[in-house]
């Protein structure tokens, strides 16, 4: 019996190894936590279920805030004059 959540990590698996894989503790979260209320006669459920646009965007995103708190810094410091920079300290 495989439950959805592997059929899914085999399918994207082969990329990423899963011990490395940022969603690998949710997926075994999802799993122990199915173990045992299938015990108890509850069906499979997956509790942790991230669409895709909503990863895409979450690297979008922190690729924009990376990029921001980069750039700016840089950009305040290519205006200031060397020579005046430097007789500061």
């Amino acid at each position: 019996m495989s439950s959805p959540s592997l059929a899914r990590l085999n399918e994207w698996g082969s990329a990423v190894p899963w011990p490395c894989e940022a969603t690998s503790w949710f997926l075994l979260i999802n799993e122990v936590a199915n173990f045992f209320l299938a015990r108890r006669g509850m069906p499979y459920v997956d509790y942790f279920s991230f669409p895709w646009w909503l990863c895409l965007g979450a690297v979008a995103f922190s690729i924009l805030v990376s990029l921001a708190a980069g750039i700016y810094p840089t950009l305040r410091a290519a205006r200031v004059d060397p020579v005046v920079a430097l007789r500061h300290d």
